[in-house]
């Protein structure tokens, strides 16, 4: 995998709505409830309170019979704004690339990563990935980092 490759990948946001929709909507009814949207949300990055995820099912559940439909959820999540699902889109990466779940990325992890995806031959990229990242010089990436980098246009 080439570096230009590695961070095309980073910088594409599939949305995946639809999906989203049927990995929800475990009893295959052609409905989610609040709790199977709240269980997703949170699986795929998205932080949002139980408040704010109530008022998220009400305004999807626009018929009001406390079900969201498939069409219901394809119509709210074209209406969210795109940097809500990037934001969602970046946590889920960089909470892949936490191994050990600590908060922080280590060159380390962020080496295996490379490894995993099949870039081993490009290491001493992930490297200066690293170094470009690590702004304030800590030897770990903090979330706040990595987006900045990854976010850049």
């Amino acid at each position: 995998m080439s570096q230009k490759t590695f961070l095309a990948g980073m910088k594409e946001v599939p949305t995946g709505h639809e999906e989203l929709f049927w990995e929800m909507d475990k009893d295959r009814s052609g409905y989610i409830t609040i709790d199977e949207l709240d269980e997703m949300l949170k699986k795929n990055g998205y932080k949002l309170t139980k408040a704010e995820v109530e008022a998220k099912f009400a305004g999807m559940d626009k018929n009001k019979d406390g079900k969201v439909s498939y069409d219901e959820y394809l119509k709210a999540m074209g209406a969210m704004p795109a940097v809500v699902h990037r934001q969602a889109f970046y946590r889920r990466k960089f909470g892949r690339y936490d191994i050990n779940k600590d908060g922080v990325i280590t060159v380390d992890e962020l080496q295996k990563v490379f490894k995993a995806i099949g870039a081993s031959e490009n290491i001493d990229y992930a490297k200066e990935v690293f170094r470009k990242c690590d702004k304030d010089g800590t030897g770990k990436l903090e979330y706040e980092e990595f987006i900045k980098f990854f976010c850049m246009e």
